[in-house]
């Protein structure tokens, strides 16, 4: 990476010390939001919100939701599914008191058929009695007008409870929580392109729930979320591609930072990187082509950008995306368009993260008809790339492995195994840790064995001697 001393336009830089304390600030920031809002909404249900006694409870409101503001990208969102409670996409720790306030919250706004409420850091006064005024009407048997009313920097839904629910619990084992979030997560970025390419222009909103989720998930076993991605299909779409770069990502990012605001943040910006592809894909089938037209690679960053700012909205956080998105698809793009910023200006941290991602993921599973790579062959042709530097390689192998997950290789007593994640000993990185499916006559074992390469207890001495060519591809 070329460019580690970056700012982030002001935003937490990766691998900010005390991230802990940072943590703290953003609970007690959450709680202080949630009382409130809470009161703000007691009173506008008792009296008119133009009545002076609105005023003082209304501006204590407004400082406690700009105070959030800094630790949630500038959009506040509280979340309401059943006796669970997000702030800003993070599971909402307080007292019994703030619970009990939140629940109150949470059973207004089901009356009226809504389940979350967003703020843009920039609401006001005026605009949060436009507020109150809904929901005394609301509240007055009207239950429909708060989803059906528009509101100026204030956002109202029925959310979607399938990505809504707390990927931490552990009422369902760790894989059927990653198959459930990898299906809820397809379904809503083939909704989020079909948008785009229908020249729709959605908030991201939902998509970055799936950012959030993914980070809150990997936080068990990033690994696990990785071997999913290194799967070679057929059928990959731009919302599956997007989906593998968002894991791979955060995978990479988690090795200079454990912020889960800065690894939402990366892991959002790898999911929206083809929104410029889906609307000239768009553009194209009503021209009745299926393919970009030609020159696409002069106009993607820049309609990619556009289309970021026009769906989150003119404010920090969008342009924050806006910028990674131009400067990942532009960098994607050199060969046609020269260096970035005509070399002036390195680009982010952030882009570098996602631009490397999206490059192994498109040598495992390519758009067209190029043919898929093995994801240990995937990896050794990135590394080889010149705008992969030192800093970038050792953060690939330390995500992926000298031998990425999902690799089929032979082990040197003839078994063959599937490489699960690195080895847990960060001295053995050429040593990870596999599942074996096979004994050494090549029958498939009924129950697979985990073997970690690289510990001390591996006393026969077991590697791997090479990696089994691709099945599909020796059929073929």
């Amino acid at each position: 990476m070329t460019n580690s001393s970056v700012p982030f336009l002001d935003t937490p830089r990766l691998g900010s010390v005390g991230h802990l304390d940072s943590a703290q600030k953003f609970a007690d920031a959450a709680a202080e939001a949630v009382l409130g809002l809470q009161r703000f909404i007691n009173i506008v249900l008792i009296h008119d919100p133009k009545n002076d006694a609105v005023a003082a409870t209304l501006d204590s409101t407004l400082q406690s939701l700009h105070a959030l503001a800094p630790h949630s990208e500038g959009r506040i969102s509280f979340t309401f599914v059943g006796s669970t409670v997000f702030v800003c996409g993070e599971l909402l720790k307080a007292s019994r008191r703030v619970y009990e306030a939140a629940i109150k919250i949470s059973r207004i706004l089901k009356q009226c058929g809504a389940s979350e409420i967003t703020f843009d850091d920039q609401v006001n006064a005026n605009e949060m009695r436009s507020l109150g005024s809904v929901l005394r009407s609301a509240s007055k048997g009207r239950n429909d007008l708060l989803l059906r009313t528009p509101l100026h920097n204030i956002e109202i839904r029925e959310v979607d409870a399938m990505l809504e629910n707390n990927d931490n619990d552990g009422e369902q084992p760790f894989e059927t929580r990653i198959v459930y979030l990898y299906a809820a997560s397809l379904i809503t970025l083939r909704r989020y392109f079909a948008n785009i390419s229908a020249e729709r222009s959605p908030s991201p909103s939902r998509v970055k729930r799936v950012a959030q989720r993914l980070v809150s998930l990997s936080t068990s076993g990033d690994a696990a979320l990785v071997r999913l991605t290194n799967v070679t299909r057929p059928d990959r779409d731009d919302a599956d591609r997007a989906f593998q770069c968002a894991v791979i990502s955060i995978s990479i990012a988690r090795r200079i930072t454990s912020d889960s605001i800065a690894l939402a943040r990366i892991a959002l910006e790898a999911l929206i990187c083809n929104v410029g592809r889906a609307a000239l894909l768009g553009a194209a089938s009503q021209s009745t082509r299926s393919t970009l037209p030609q020159h696409s690679d002069v106009f993607m960053p820049m309609a990619t950008a556009a289309l970021c700012i026009a769906g989150g909205g003119i404010n920090r956080t969008a342009a924050t995306h806006a910028i990674t998105a131009y400067e990942v698809t532009w960098m994607e793009r050199e060969a046609q368009l020269g260096s970035t910023y005509a070399g002036e200006y390195p680009p982010l941290v952030h882009s570098t993260i996602v631009r490397a991602a999206r490059s192994l993921v498109h040598r495992i599973n390519p758009i067209g008809e190029a043919v898929p790579m093995s994801p240990h062959d995937a990896l050794e042709d990135l590394l080889r790339q010149p705008y992969i530097d030192l800093p970038m390689r050792k953060l690939l192998i330390a995500a992926m492995g000298f031998v990425p997950a999902g690799t089929l290789v032979e082990l040197s007593d003839g078994r063959w195994a599937v490489v699960c994640r690195p080895s847990g000993h960060r001295s053995a990185t050429a040593l990870p840790e596999v599942r074996v499916i096979t004994d050494r006559q090549g029958t498939s074992l009924a129950s697979p064995i985990d073997l970690d390469l690289g510990a001390p207890r591996n006393h026969e001495g077991l590697r791997i001697i090479r990696i089994v060519e691709d099945v599909s591809k020796r059929s073929a």
